[in-house]
């Protein structure tokens, strides 16, 4: 047998884990040696709500029952006989005006 095969010494490390990499002081040495810039973030998860708004104590006061004003009886009833000497379904009125069947 020849002694072709050497030996290479090997170098063991201990492996770094996640919480590791992420504590302040690794953050700090990668900042220091240059592998990782570090910026301040404004205004980041801005779309939260937790002010009041001015709004709120004027809404809180507002006392008025809001409601659509409706149709009066006797359009409703010039409508459906406008639309019966069409001939037209309400569905066909409703496409026709661009508006769902309900409405009319």
């Amino acid at each position: 047998m020849s002694s072709d095969w050497q030996v290479q010494p090997t170098v063991l490390t201990k492996r770094t884990s996640a919480k590791d990499r992420k504590s302040n002081s690794a953050l700090n040495q990668a900042a220091r040696s240059g592998n990782v810039s570090i910026d301040k973030k404004y205004g980041a998860g801005g779309n939260t709500q937790k002010s009041v708004q001015k709004n709120t104590a004027v809404l809180d006061r507002e006392t008025e029952e809001l409601k659509h004003e409706t149709v009066s009886k006797d359009f409703c009833k010039y409508l459906r006989e406008a639309r019966a000497n069409k001939g037209w379904t309400q569905k066909e009125l409703a496409q026709k005006i661009n508006e769902k069947p309900q409405i009319v």
